[in-house]
């Protein structure tokens, strides 16, 4: 079984006492630092705070002996280059992640992404992205070209229905 969670450090902290051997976690990531984490899931990245996330992962890997997958939504033009790349890689290295591996899923299009300029990289982009990620000796990096299946009914990964903006926490 697997565990999806955006980031709810003090959940991820229970888990690593009270988590069966067989779950695993896959962390909403999407960003590789702080200030961007913020603007992306403005809610989970002011609520848990990057450092506070990392240690409830390590601990959560240290007590399950198992990396956990990070997810990683490429945005056109906003967590999509090779400085992103290069900043994702260092951050698994640099905080000592066991890191299961690292799902870059290309982003789906929905009315509220689009009001805010939200865009699809191109597949070329996205491998450039993985192969940076690669070079700098980060391991099982892929790309889930699948998850466009379902666009037209707003049915892709990600997508949920979400029209507008309107209403959200600034």
């Amino acid at each position: 079984v697997t565990l999806s969670t955006v980031g709810v450090a003090p959940r991820i902290q229970s888990l690593a006492k009270d988590a069966p051997p067989s779950l695993r976690l896959a962390l909403s990531l999407h960003a590789p630092n702080q200030s961007l984490r913020e603007q992306l899931m403005p809610v989970a990245g002011k609520k848990w705070p990057l450092p506070a996330l990392l240690e409830a992962v390590r601990n959560f890997e240290a007590a399950t002996q198992s990396g956990v997958l990070i997810e990683y939504i490429l945005i056109r033009d906003v967590n999509d280059d090779d400085s992103h790349a290069e900043a994702l890689s260092n951050l698994i290295r640099e905080e000592g992640l066991q890191c299961a591996g690292v799902n870059l899923i290309p982003y789906n299009p929905t009315g509220a992404g689009m009001s805010e300029g939200y865009g699809t990289p191109s597949d070329a982009r996205c491998k450039r992205f993985r192969d940076c990620m690669r070079r700098l000796g980060t391991h099982n990096v892929t790309i889930r070209f699948s998850t466009k299946l379902g666009r037209g009914l707003a049915a892709a990964c990600g997508q949920l229905g979400l029209r507008s903006v309107s209403g959200l926490p600034s």
